[in-house]
């Protein structure tokens, strides 16, 4: 509570405060800055320009073919069967010209405006609150109009998605609410005194008429044609309905998304300092909160409010002011009505005389135009989601990868190792990095059985313990994590975990009287578990059981979780492997002390190499194996079996030693043939005899594992064969832009090419990471996991074969997932990242 002191008419009043501002950023903030986002800009602005030339030239207006409302409504209306749009198709269709007497796409003399914007039929008000919020932002409204011609009729946009930056055409007609003359009954055009002209300038000619979303002046024409614009980006309108407020900043500034549950946020003060503080200056927000339940006597009501705000509603956070020492949240509801009508609401008894003087300062006026203030306090109980998206400036990198993911099919145990990111940063910075489920609002109109709730730790390479455990902020309804952290040069880890959710039949039918009373006649009951609470109680069961020693784990062994200290643990064994298969190792003395030397041989002398005649200086080496040294010096070679367990990798590592080693005891055949001894040559001898015996055994392999059907032999193209269907074949079965398999070359881990067939390597990209199919990889070969789509060959022609039906894309993908990394970084060079997939989970 403030300070108070008496003013002259003897009332108290508020001791004025310094308010604490951040500092805004160095560089000024808005679009995300890649290579995507000039070529996109250049590419928009350059085929508004060439069809704007085109059209006045055949003295036509432009007409959008690929989102037609008027001639293709249900196209441009309605995803798949099932997903229609909930208000539709309107009464008619018009152009901006025939709305509005003189249309601007701003209003004269300004840029857009929050107060502006006002929600129609379509229930994107998720999309509406981030216009709104983005509009605070000075001239950031227009970096994303890029080009238009309003006497033609065409206008470009560019959105942001999962791609990079992308340009999106619409023509000029928008849906209206308000039938035409001719279809009004006969007492309606009485009204009217049958004066056509008449009834198009009061009820058809402004812009209240408009279906969809609409601007708050009779002349502006920027929120529609944007709302236009989106729903095209996601294929129709029926797609952009119920979303987070964040993800449309994100698609329209390129920012990354995070999210705050109220009730988890530690300390409040600090939250208002580090985060809304900093609203409009390099982060934007947003506020929802869960909707009431409805109670029995609430029949004849819509909804349950909380002082007037609804429940799953997105509302912007315009700004957020500290005056007077109270702090203050303004919010505007994109309804462009409907407020907030606890304390410190328009017109409330909070607003003395003392307190209407900072009006100005929160820049708000009273009135039913949405916008509403509120104590920041009151602001936290109420909401219990807050939406924040960070913005970047030019001084930011991003690096990316994507990988589509075959999960273990459920009821399964809750474990990490599933997929690894390794991540290398290439000097100290701050850094964001997103772990982002694949954005499916283009295609979410196919139905979906199962949703998937991900958890992510980031691990420093050679550490124990992670640097961070995140999760999503709402299970399963959340589509990227994001963590944001300063690090050193170095590698890292990113552990991923996955959880599914969906139901599972449970086939063996039950009693009848297993989950109720007995009912005659009733038919046994085959009930559906929750896959989630089903590996929750089997993990369970399966833990407590082993405590058993003779238990017989068996299959079940699928119900046991992999926690992250051990996913940890075994990384660090393999670099530990790693580093000592590619580091020499200088043996120790006592090395093969267990095993029997020969006699009177030494295997190193402490005397320094003499330099020997004819070798230049260098010292020659003698590769000697331990087994076949005994056996050179006639003496019975000791076997692995009798070596300790902590000597079998030493005593099966050849052992080189300089040529000049001392030799008390020589065989009469070691004699000198050039620069080498008769002993050395049987030793290489016996080595061409072990990889002689390791070609017989890959031989042997091969017979018995089953191997891929040879590649059928194209005909001479004098001979062309034409199968029943009267389609050529375009592909052999390994040429297939969908059948790509990764080759690992043996020699080295990170010598990996994407190949359609054994050899040659050739890199490609496929066509396409939804719902492929990939056919039985050879023996030699491991799926590939799909990175960033390509075009499909052939221009868009692709034929179909019977392993690509159109059907297959229809099919509920349920156990995969495509996921992608983002990494952010302030640094020269963009940060370097790999994925692993242990091949006994993924592509099952």
């Amino acid at each position: 509570m403030p300070k108070l002191k008496r003013n002259r008419s003897g009332r108290f009043r508020p001791r004025p405060r310094t308010k604490v501002l951040q500092a805004a950023p160095s560089k000024p903030v808005g679009l995300f800055v890649t290579k995507e986002l000039k070529l996109a800009i250049e590419e928009c602005t350059e085929k508004v320009q060439r069809i704007a030339k085109e059209c006045r030239a055949r003295n036509k207006k432009f007409r959008d073919l690929e989102f037609d409302i008027e001639f293709d409504e249900k196209l441009c209306l309605h995803g798949f069967p099932g997903s229609e749009v909930s208000q539709g198709p309107g009464k008619d269709v018009q152009r901006v010209t025939e709305i509005f007497d003189d249309p601007h796409f701003f209003p004269l003399g300004g840029a857009a405006n929050s107060n502006a914007i006002k929600q129609g039929e379509l229930g994107d008000c998720w999309f509406l609150s981030a216009l709104a919020t983005v509009s605070c932002v000075p001239n950031l409204i227009e970096k994303i109009c890029v080009a238009r011609d309003e006497r033609v009729g065409i206008y470009g946009f560019i959105f942001h998605g999962d791609r990079g930056w992308t340009s999106v055409i619409v023509d000029d007609m928008l849906f209206t609410n308000v039938p035409k003359f001719e279809e009004l009954d006969d007492t309606t055009q009485a009204l009217y005194h049958g004066d056509k002209d008449q009834y198009h300038r009061v009820s058809r000619k402004h812009g209240s008429s408009l279906l969809y979303a609409k601007a708050g002046s009779q002349q502006e024409t920027w929120v529609p044609l944007i709302e236009k614009a989106y729903a095209k980006f996601y294929g129709n309108f029926s797609h952009i309905e119920g979303g987070w407020t964040r993800e449309a900043v994100e698609d329209l500034t390129g920012g990354v998304a995070k999210a705050f549950i109220t009730k988890d946020i530690l300390d409040g003060d600090r939250f208002w300092r580090e985060e809304l503080l900093k609203a409009n200056q390099d982060r934007l927000f947003a506020c929802s909160f869960d909707p009431l339940p409805s109670l029995p006597d609430d029949a004849g009501e819509k909804n349950r409010t909380v002082n007037g705000l609804h429940g799953g509603h997105a509302y912007s956070v315009l700004r957020a002011v500290e005056c007077l020492g109270k702090r203050f949240v303004v919010l505007r509801n994109p309804w462009g009505h409907g407020e907030w009508t606890g304390a410190w609401s328009d017109g409330s008894r909070e607003w003395t005389a003392g307190w209407l003087k900072i009006l100005p300062e929160l820049q708000h006026t009273f009135g039913n135009d949405g916008q509403f203030v509120m104590d920041y306090d009151e602001f936290l109980h109420c909401f219990t989601m807050v939406e924040r998206t960070y913005l970047f400036d030019d001084t930011w990198i991003l690096s990316s990868q994507w990988v589509h993911v075959r999960l273990t099919k459920q009821p399964t145990a809750w474990s990490y190792g599933g997929l690894t990111f390794d991540v290398t940063i290439p000097s100290r910075s701050k850094t964001i990095l997103v772990l982002s489920q694949l954005n499916e609002r283009a295609f979410r109109s196919i139905p979906k059985s199962s949703l998937v709730l991900l958890d992510l730790a980031v691990v420093k390479k050679g550490d124990k313990v992670p640097l961070e455990v995140a999760s999503q902020a709402r299970p399963l309804v959340c589509r990227s994590i994001t963590v944001e952290l300063d690090l050193d040069e170095g590698d890292y880890f990113v552990y991923v975990r996955f959880d599914q959710s969906h139901f599972v039949p449970i086939h063996e039918p039950y009693p009848l009287d297993t989950f109720g009373p007995y009912s005659p006649g009733a038919p046994p009951i085959r009930p559906h578990a929750s896959s989630r609470v089903l590996s929750r109680v089997l993990s369970r069961k399966v833990e407590a059981y082993s405590l058993a020693e003779n238990w017989d784990f068996g299959a079940k062994a699928a119900f046991t979780a992999k926690s992250l200290e051990a996913v940890i643990q075994q990384d660090l064994d393999e670099i530990e492997m790693k580093s000592a298969l590619a580091t020499k190792i200088e043996l120790p003395e006592e090395f093969g002390s267990h095993l029997s030397p020969p006699r009177g041989r030494r295997s190193r002398s402490s005397s320094p190499p003499e330099e020997k005649e004819g070798t230049d200086g260098e010292e020659l080496l003698l590769l000697r194996l331990p087994e076949a040294d005994a056996l050179n010096s006639g003496i019975k070679a000791t076997t692995l079996d009798t070596t300790p367990p902590q000597r079998v990798e030493d005593a099966t590592t050849p052992e080189i030693i300089p040529e000049n080693t001392t030799e008390q005891t020589v065989a009469p055949t070691s004699r000198r043939i050039g620069p080498l001894k008769i002993h050395q040559l049987e030793t290489l001898l016996n080595l061409l005899k072990i990889g002689f015996l390791n070609l017989l055994a890959l031989f042997g392999l091969t017979l018995i594992l089953p191997t891929p059907d040879p590649t059928p032999q194209k005909p001479p193209p004098d001979e062309p064969t034409i199968p029943p269907n009267g389609i050529p074949e375009q592909t052999t079965p390994y040429e297939d832009p969908a059948m790509l398999y990764i080759a690992i070359d043996s020699d080295t881990e990170s010598d990996i090419s994407v190949s359609s067939q054994a050899s040659p390597k050739l890199i490609i990209e496929p066509p396409s990471p939804i719902g492929a199919s990939f056919p039985t990889p050879p023996t030699h070969l491991s799926p590939l996991p799909l990175a960033r789509p390509a075009e499909p060959r052939g221009g868009g022609n692709t034929t179909f074969s019977s392993r690509q039906e159109w059907k297959d894309l229809l099919k509920d993908e349920t156990g995969s997932i495509v996921l992608g990394l983002r990494v952010y970084t302030q640094t020269k060079d963009p940060a370097e990242i790999s994925s692993r997939i242990p091949t006994d989970s993924a592509f099952k």
